[in-house]
């Protein structure tokens, strides 16, 4: 009775087995038509597997290396920035390690850190420990020690030296010259030396001077021939300084000391005129009431 049954069941299972073979084998085989590659054909179209490359010397020397820092030169940047923020003090402890440590500081760098010292020395008002360190310094004058030296002498109340420090600098032709040709003259003037002042504000005046310096040296020079009574050269300057000035306070100064000038001179006219621009472009200054008084005197209207 179960035997038909039995029979059905293994030939279903063989048609099965049968059906998965010709599936799997459709899958394999290539197209009808479609020829089949060789061995030697997928081999060349393989990608050729090349070996990584190998960078150049110069790639492989490119890499950064680092060197061990200088602790000299690290003491010198750490005493700018303490400088920089204000402790003093404690810049120029660290520096002067810096310059007793030595290092691999050649002497330029090393005078520039002692001049730094002296600079700084100045700012906190030690004068005479900053004329010590000037003294230790074995090299020739450049113009920033001479500017220094110079400083260090007017702080000190010495003159002369400044003085000298400064011609040294203007004579050697410095950047600067012009403006310290008019430190010069303040100096100078500051040591009652007025007649030898002027000299040196003309002088710097020939310069390149910024604006305001050149106004300076106008004023110092027609001030000190005011006082020594050359009159010609005064009134040269004093008319400068009236037409270069942009402030009121000089050009109401210039035209009080030119009609001054040229009423001693005999020269009552040029006088009036002056008087008279003093009192209608500057009537808010006390020499245009001075000026009034003049001109009244002198029977004007």
């Amino acid at each position: 009775m179960h035997q038909p049954f039995t029979i059905w069941f293994g030939a279903l299972l063989t048609l099965l087995a049968a059906a998965v073979v010709a599936a799997s084998c459709s899958d394999e085989e290539p197209a009808v038509g479609e020829p089949v590659p060789t061995v030697v054909q997928l081999q060349q179209a393989q990608p050729e597997q090349s070996d990584p490359p190998t960078p150049s010397p110069t790639q492989q020397d490119a890499s950064p290396t680092r060197s061990p820092s200088d602790p000299v030169r690290l003491l010198a940047i750490e005493a700018a920035a303490l400088e920089h923020n204000g402790y003093w003090e404690q810049a120029l402890v660290s520096r002067q390690s810096a310059i007793d440590s030595v290092g691999t500081l050649d002497d330029a760098e090393l005078e520039s850190l002692k001049l730094d010292n002296v600079r700084l020395l100045l700012r906190l008002g030690r004068a005479d420990d900053a004329q010590a360190a000037l003294d230790a310094i074995d090299a020739e004058s450049s113009g920033r020690s001479l500017l220094l030296q110079a400083q260090t002498a007017l702080a000190r109340s010495d003159t002369e030296t400044a003085i000298a420090a400064m011609q040294a600098y203007v004579n050697g032709d410095s950047p600067a010259w012009a403006s310290i040709a008019l430190e010069i003259a303040r100096a100078l003037v500051a040591a009652d030396r007025g007649g030898e002042a002027i000299a040196w504000a003309e002088r710097a005046l020939g310069g390149d001077l910024p604006r305001q310096d050149e106004l300076r040296a106008l004023h110092l020079a027609a001030t000190q021939l005011d006082i020594l009574g050359e009159a010609e050269r005064a009134l040269a300057h004093y008319d400068s300084l009236y037409l270069r000035s942009p402030w009121r306070d000089d050009q109401s100064l210039a035209l009080s000391r030119s009609a001054a000038l040229q009423l001693d001179r005999g020269d009552e006219q040029a006088a009036r005129i002056a008087w008279q621009r003093l009192i209608e472009s500057y009537p808010e200054f006390e020499v245009s009431w001075e000026a009034l008084e003049l001109l009244l005197e002198a029977g004007a209207e």
